[in-house]
C-alpha cells in the first residue's frame, strides 16, 4: 500500500469578513498493477471550518459547498474502488465509487463498470457501466440511476473512433428528470506531428454540442500550436444534475461559440514563447449572463530559463480584453526559482478581467492577483509550502493565506 496525504490550512479575509478552514486530502493505492490481479484506489476528502466565524445575518463570511450542511466539520468520497484486472476476454472489471472522465459527460458513480480487451485487426473494444449517480449535496439518492455502454475502435491507420450512449435518472424535490445523451468521438493522427480531434453529442434527439480541434507538436523545433472550436447548439435548460449542474442558479445556458488557438516555441534552452487568442459569442445578445458572455481575449508571453543564476525564471505576460462594450489591457509578471536545497520560491501579479473564485463558486471582475509562495521538499516523502494572494479589485480586496504539507508514504 502506498498513498499521499496533504494538510492545508486557508484563511481568507476582506474588508469586512473573515474565515480559517482545513482541508485534509487521502490518496490510497493497493497492490501493483503490473503484477497484481487485484488492485485498489482510494481518494476522500475532509473540510472543517476552524473557527466557525459567521458574518452579518449569521451567514458565512466565505461560503461555499461545505457551508451548507449543519457540521464543521465534513467528509467526501470521491473514489473508493477495486480493480480486476485481466480477467478471461476483459480488460478490466472495476466495482465501487468512480469517476470516468471519457463518457460524454463524467460519469461518477457507485457501481460496476466492465471492458473489453482490444479484439481484431480493429482493436474494437466494447464496455458497459452502471450504479448509483454520486451527488456529494444531496441528502437522497431516492430515484437517482446511471448507465452506459461505449464500443470504440480503430477504424483507419491512426485514426480511432468512440460511441457512447449515457442514461441517467434524477429524482429532486419537485420533479423527476430522465434524460438520454448520445456521443461520438473522433482522433485522427497524420505523420507524427498533426493531430485532429472532434466530438459531437445529442441529448434526447436534439443536437446538443459539437467540439473540433487541431493540433501540430513540433517536439524536435520545440514548436506546439493548437486550435479548438466548441458551439453549444441548443439552449440547456432543468436536466439531470450530471449534463445542467448549475441551473439551480444561474437557470438556462443558451447557445454561443467558443474559438481558440494557443501555440508555444522554445528557443533553446534560455527561453519559450507562447500566444494566442480565445473569442466567444453568444448566440442572442439577450441571453449574456455570467458565466455566459461574449468576449474576444489575446495574449502573449515568455518564459527566460537561468536568468542571471541557475534555476532563475523570470515569466512576462500581456493580455488584452475586448468585452461588455470595454477595452481592458492587462500584464503579468513573476519570478521563480528552485534551490539545490529542495527550496522553491515565487511571487508575483496577473490580471483578470474575470475570475472564478474556486473557494466560494463565485465570479469576480477587473481583479489584479499579488501573490507569493514558497514550498520544500525536505525527502522524497515529505514536502511543505506556504502561499499568500491579495486580489485586488474595485469593491473590495482578498487576503488568502495557505499553509500546507504532503506526506507520500
Amino acid at each position: 500500500m502506498h498513498g499521499v496525504s496533504t494538510t492545508r490550512v486557508i484563511a481568507r479575509s476582506s474588508d469586512d469578513a473573515d474565515d480559517v478552514d482545513l482541508r485534509e486530502s487521502l490518496v490510497l493505492d493497493f497492490g501493483d498493477s503490473k503484477t497484481s490481479r487485484v488492485t485498489g484506489h482510494v481518494f476522500g476528502v475532509l473540510t472543517a471550518d476552524l473557527d466557525g466565524g459567521s458574518d452579518r445575518a449569521d451567514q458565512f463570511a466565505f461560503t461555499s459547498l461545505a457551508d451548507t450542511f449543519d457540521g464543521a466539520v465534513d467528509a467526501w468520497l470521491y473514489q473508493a474502488y477495486v480493480d480486476v484486472e485481466r480477467t478471461t476476454g476483459l480488460d478490466r472489471l472495476r466495482i465501487g465509487r468512480q469517476i470516468d472522465y471519457e463518457t460524454p459527460e463524467f460519469a461518477f458513480f457507485d457501481g460496476v463498470a466492465v471492458s473489453t480487451a482490444e479484439r481484431g485487426e480493429k482493436r474494437a473494444r466494447f464496455g458497459l457501466y452502471g450504479g448509483i449517480p454520486v451527488h456529494l449535496y444531496e441528502s437522497s439518492r431516492s430515484g437517482d440511476v446511471l448507465f452506459g455502454a461505449f464500443g470504440e475502435c480503430v477504424p483507419w491507420t491512426k485514426g480511432r473512433a468512440r460511441v457512447d450512449w449515457m442514461h441517467l435518472e434524477d429524482e429532486t424535490r419537485l420533479s423527476q428528470h430522465e434524460d438520454d445523451l448520445l456521443g461520438l468521438s473522433l482522433w485522427q493522427r497524420v505523420g507524427e506531428k498533426l493531430r485532429f480531434d472532434g466530438r459531437y453529442s445529442r441529448l434526447e434527439g436534439e443536437d446538443r454540442d459539437v467540439e473540433l480541434g487541431t493540433s501540430w507538436n513540433d517536439a524536435r523545433r520545440d514548436f506546439v500550436v493548437r486550435a479548438t472550436w466548441r458551439r453549444l447548439l441548443s439552449t440547456q435548460k432543468d436536466l439531470v444534475l450530471e449534463l445542467d449542474p448549475f441551473y439551480g442558479s444561474l437557470q438556462s445556458l443558451y447557445p454561443y461559440d467558443q474559438l481558440g488557438m494557443s501555440l508555444e516555441k522554445g528557443l533553446g534552452e534560455r527561453a519559450t514563447l507562447r500566444g494566442g487568442f480565445d473569442l466567444r459569442r453568444v448566440e442572442d445578445d439577450g441571453d449574456i449572463g455570467t458565466f455566459n458572455r461574449d468576449y474576444d481575449r489575446a495574449y502573449a508571453g515568455a518564459t527566460l530559463h537561468d536568468l542571471f543564476v541557475h534555476g532563475l525564471e523570470l515569466e512576462l505576460d500581456a493580455d488584452a480584453w475586448d468585452a461588455d462594450g470595454r477595452e481592458v489591457n492587462g500584464w503579468g509578471v513573476s519570478l521563480s526559482r528552485a534551490f539545490a536545497s529542495g527550496l522553491q520560491a515565487s511571487l508575483g501579479t496577473y490580471y483578470s478581467l474575470y475570475k472564478f473564485d474556486l473557494l466560494s463558486s463565485n465570479e469576480r471582475e477587473d481583479v489584479r492577483t499579488w501573490f507569493v509562495k514558497v514550498s520544500r521538499t525536505w525527502s522524497k516523502s515529505l514536502r511543505g509550502e506556504i502561499g499568500y494572494d491579495l486580489d485586488d479589485e474595485e469593491d473590495d480586496t482578498f487576503h488568502t493565506l495557505r499553509v500546507g504539507f504532503t506526506w507520500r508514504f
